[in-house]
């Protein structure tokens, strides 16, 4: 049945999401605002049981099995360094109602191999108590400090509808104030440290309530990467080291054994970053994990055993500040088990950077969807075009893909997916698939396209970055290819990217994950892979918690990066550049443009041929970049000009 909106702030738009203010900040105490604005209620049916669901606009919901559905809110708070902190409800306006019937109980968190339709409610007692439920003293609460990069967090979370179903009402948030109060053995000495944020991390900085007011440093340059590869493979990857060079990227090299254990390599990983001139941005691991039974020892590159469930977790190798879940850089991985997998992995990744088709493929897209789920998951990948969604948590921003450089998409929805269509739309050209649906370890279930299906794909140079929301399509440990990493060790096709799960993900929770991340491509918060990716775990944390045992952190230890997490993706259409370079005695001033338009987001590279003198730098706001020379340079210097979707200059002599 339809939903009505029930107002509560009658100057708010229907639908206007719940809202976290920042009123006051200071050294020993944050005040916040929260407002709810209104709330839909829909009558549903649990079985042969009349029910219904308070669905709040922008909070997600509290996943107890057998327990009411209720709101929950989740938001990440800048916290002042070495202090303790504590929470203070200031004032709070709760509107009391009648409740019309019971609300719908949750059937807890399932994963996609599970079809809900064959699990049962149950109604815990807590629907034949005289209370409310969840009590006041747990209507607001925080979780554990932690530390993300730059940044120290904390979580909060809110609980904005409570029930008493035996008395038949119900209370909801209009409007509260409250304080976080920080504490030190010597409060004097509580402050904010300065944040010294690379361009690559500063504005997913943004999503934490009190950033904007931190004092700011200079920004860093944010383009240092590790690679972490076995020896065998430095030969292999040299080309691409070199491309990551004239790209802009300071790389690192470190070289494993076959006696290198994960956590030997963590070890190594911790040193670079705890050093500020080594700290680094990205991390690239080569080679795939092979037969082991333990994933730590897996050869010729081990991974990592998650707290949640045992998944295959990647990004455990960069958790390096703090005895927290959260990561301090991106991370993704080369997997393959041979020097020509590798190479053919890199070849793809160099052209699709340097010499991307000059068609209008990257204006079109795929995204591939089953018909179940609430809501089903073929009008989530809807809501991912076009914009919008009612009842999901991260709404999908300023109408969508299509609104933002994609003219169309190919719809391959149950009833009737099936591989032909998805080969079809795949060999015609497509920058982006999002799938959404059931996933096998060599397969998506949501029509059947599997491994034999990509190794016969003839998509040379068009190649997609993969976004999927399934069970174990990346299950990369003791197998030995994975669906993902099919896709990229397809020579000549496949795609370049893919982010897929080791274990079986949850129904609706990874699809605010995804939402969020093509919330960065829309918004261009995030121009590389891994920080696309990075976004919307981050999101998902905040919604979903981030202490061991939350659905956030599952989804943060499960989801793997297949690729080079410092790709530059591709998306929308792709723009030539035009430099015009000038020089003053030894210094070169460039102006790079686009279509007559200064760009802002351009990096300039000088070097010479054996990269012993380079030097890099972003454009201004203005598209200008200035760069003094090494006078005592005496070889012949070439320039590399990159930017997102344009067409790069590459190895130009500077005269």
């Amino acid at each position: 049945m339809s939903a009505d909106w029930q107002v509560l702030d009658e100057s708010a738009k229907v639908g206007e999401k719940i809202k976290v203010k920042l009123l006051d900040s200071r050294e020993t105490e944050m005040k916040i605002e929260i407002t709810v604005s209104g709330y839909y209620l829909e009558e549903v049916m649990a079985d042969q049981t009349s029910c219904f669901t308070v669905d709040i606009p922008g909070s997600s919901v509290l996943m107890q099995e057998g327990y009411p559905t209720v709101s929950k809110l989740g938001k990440l708070i800048c916290l002042p360094k070495d202090c303790e902190v504590s929470l203070e409800v200031l004032s709070i306006v709760e509107i009391e109602s009648d409740l019309p019937g019971l609300i719908v109980p949750s059937k807890g968190h399932l994963t996609r191999d599970i079809n809900p339709k064959d699990i049962e409610f149950k109604f815990a007692s807590v629907y034949e108590q005289d209370a409310y439920w969840p009590a006041k003293q747990e209507q607001f609460s925080l979780g554990k400090p932690f530390q993300f990069r730059d940044v120290r967090g904390i979580r909060l979370r809110v609980l904005p509808a409570r029930f008493n179903h035996l008395q038949k009402k119900m209370k909801i948030l209009q409007k509260a104030v409250l304080a976080l109060k920080f504490h030190s053995k010597d409060d004097s000495k509580i402050s904010y440290q300065p944040i010294s944020a690379s361009k690559t991390y500063d504005k997913i900085y943004d999503m934490f309530l009190g950033y904007p007011n931190l004092r700011k440093n200079s920004k860093q340059d944010g383009r240092k990467l590790v690679v972490v590869t076995p020896a065998r493979y430095k030969e292999t990857i040299q080309p691409w080291i070199d491309w990551k060079q004239k790209a802009g990227y300071e790389v690192t090299i470190h070289t494993t054994s076959k006696r290198d254990r994960s956590f030997e390599i963590k070890e190594h990983l911790k040193d670079l970053y705890d050093y500020p001139s080594t700290r680094f941005d990205y991390v690239v691991l080569i080679g795939d994990a092979s037969y082991s039974g333990y994933f730590e020892n897996c050869q010729p590159m081990p991974t990592f055993e998650g707290e949640k469930e045992g998944a295959a977790a990647d990004r455990v190798y960069v958790r390096l500040d703090g005895y927290d879940n959260y990561p301090e850089a991106c991370i993704s991985r080369i997997s393959g088990e041979s020097e020509e997998e590798i190479a053919n992995q890199l070849d793809k990744i160099i052209q699709y950077e340097q010499s991307p088709l000059t068609s209008n493929w990257s204006q079109k897209g795929i995204c591939v969807a089953s018909d179940e789920g609430h809501h089903k998951d073929w009008q989530r990948a809807e809501w991912l075009q076009n914009g919008g969604s009612k009842s999901q948590n991260v709404s999908i921003e300023k109408n969508g893909l299509l609104a933002n450089g994609f003219t169309s998409f190919a719809d391959v929805y149950d009833p009737g997916a099936n591989p032909a269509k998805i080969t079809e739309a795949l060999n015609d050209g497509s920058s982006i698939i999002c799938y959404i649906g059931h996933g096998t370890p060599t397969s998506w279930y949501t029509s059947g396209f599997n491994n034999d299906d990509i190794h016969n794909l003839t998509n040379k140079g068009l190649y997609p970055v993969i976004w999927s929301v399934a069970c174990v399509n990346g299950k990369f440990v003791h197998l030995k290819e994975c669906f993902a990493e099919a896709w990229l060790r397809k020579k000549e096709g496949g795609a370049v990217a893919v982010e897929a799960a080791s274990t079986n993900e949850s129904w609706a929770p990874p699809c605010d994950k995804q939402a969020a991340t093509i919330n960065s491509i829309i918004n261009k918060s995030a121009s590389t892979f891994g920080a696309q990716e990075l976004v919307g775990c981050l999101k998902a944390m905040e919604i979903w918690g981030d202490d061991d045992s939350s659905e956030g952190n599952k989804m943060a230890e499960q989801c793997n990066l297949f690729g080079d997490c410092t790709l530059m993706t591709r998306y929308g259409q792709q723009a030539p550049l035009e430099v015009k370079v000038s020089y003053e005695a030894n210094t070169a001033v460039f102006h790079v443009t686009s279509k007559e338009r200064a760009l802002t987001n351009a990096i300039v590279t000088i070097y010479s041929e054996d990269f012993r003198y380079r030097v890099s730098q972003d454009v201004e706001l203005n598209g200008k970049a200035t760069i003094a020379l090494d006078s005592h340079s005496k070889d012949k210097l070439f320039y590399t000009v990159v930017s997102p979707n344009c067409i790069p200059l590459v190895d130009i002599p500077l005269e």
